[in-house]
């Protein structure tokens, strides 16, 4: 079974004029945004490979992946990349990061030539807060991230620019759809497609906003047939599924999506996955915006009360048990979605 390094392996050294960009190209730009380039960039435009050295020479691998799997991966990305003639003429710039107690967000730019950019959102990292902020995407219809990524896809499109592409995996798959929805339509024609990586959609009630039906034939969503995140709201386009080498979590990580040749391999979305969209579809049904606030806000009080603050420590095995047994002050609603969640990973054990 190939991934995205068997794929850097076979066609790294080949320029895009001999083989065009394709979805594994844009599922690669989709995780650079993952990268910390903090003081390391200024207001600079620089070569893409420059920018990964600097990373590399900055950061320290065994403090930077802290036992992540999600982190080494990306790391492990960033120490290739330089090496391969297919990136080689990719210039990035206008990278930015911020991470408050309501909001993480990140992008960066990467100039392809020719009038044409790739603007890369970044997903949910390991912090709480982000988390707790992606819930709240079922209860408003845009938040802290989705405002700020309007402000920098609307920056980042010039009156130059010809073609605009638009990327990001999880959160960030979100974000790029939102931030191309409250663009003005000249800056709308300007963008070519928008890439989904597992990214959850927007609410029901936003699908026949005009904002949104200019953009819809726009954007590709791909999820992995054991999809968690992407299958979370709605987005009204055919999902391109693909196969994953794990039947939990682990499957959100594109690293460990199939590849064939120069494309992911297709699959059906998996009985698991279908249960917990419809289990979310219902929870949706029942409850109003602001129950849905105080819902999401209890789940996450009951993380911190127990003194955790990444997911990484949410769901180590030690820790589930616990979190479990101290929802019991809590309805029995909020419980429900706590074990359905775990449950989903639970169904295999692997974490």
């Amino acid at each position: 079974m190939k991934n995205i390094y068997n794929y850097l392996k076979e066609y790294g050294n080949i320029t895009f004029k001999e083989k065009t960009l394709n979805n594994i190209d844009y599922s690669i730009f989709s995780l650079l945004s993952y990268l910390d380039f903090t003081n390391l960039m200024e207001n600079e435009t620089i070569p893409l490979q420059d920018a990964l050295r600097r990373f590399i020479d900055n950061k320290d691998k065994k403090e930077y992946v802290k036992n992540k799997a999600f982190q080494k991966d990306i790391y492990d990305l960033a120490t290739k990349l330089p090496k391969l003639n297919r990136y080689k003429d990719i210039r990035i710039s206008n990278y930015v990061y911020k991470l408050s107690n309501n909001e993480q967000f990140g992008a960066l730019t990467l100039n392809i030539g020719l009038g044409r950019k790739i603007i890369s959102f970044e997903g949910t990292d390991d912090n709480l807060s982000a988390w707790e902020e992606d819930l709240n995407f079922f209860s408003v219809e845009l938040t802290p991230a989705d405002k700020d990524a309007i402000n920098y896809l609307n920056k980042a499109i010039s009156i130059f620019d010809k073609e605009i592409i638009v990327v990001g995996h999880s959160k960030g798959g979100r974000l790029s759809v939102t931030a191309s929805m409250y663009q003005s339509r000249f800056k709308q024609d300007k963008i070519k497609k928008i890439y989904s990586f597992d990214g959850p959609g927007i609410l029901k009630e936003y699908l026949d906003d005009r904002k949104y039906l200019t953009i819809k034939n726009k954007i590709e969503h791909i999820i992995p047939n054991y999809s968690l995140v992407g299958v979370l709201l709605n987005h009204d386009v055919k999902d391109i599924i693909v196969k994953s080498f794990y039947k939990d979590v682990r499957a959100h990580s594109i690293f460990n999506w199939e590849i064939e040749d120069t494309n992911f391999v297709e699959d059906q979305l998996s009985d698991l996955s279908q249960k917990w969209q419809k289990s979310i579809e219902k929870w949706l049904e029942r409850y109003s915006y602001d129950e849905r606030k105080l819902i999401t806000r209890q789940i996450f009080n009951i993380f911190r009360d127990l003194g955790y603050n990444t997911l990484s420590e949410v769901f180590s095995m030690k820790n589930i048990l616990n979190i479990i047994l101290n929802t019991r002050k809590y309805d029995d609603d909020t419980k429900k979605v706590l074990i359905d969640f775990f449950a989903f990973n639970l169904k295999n054990i692997i974490l």
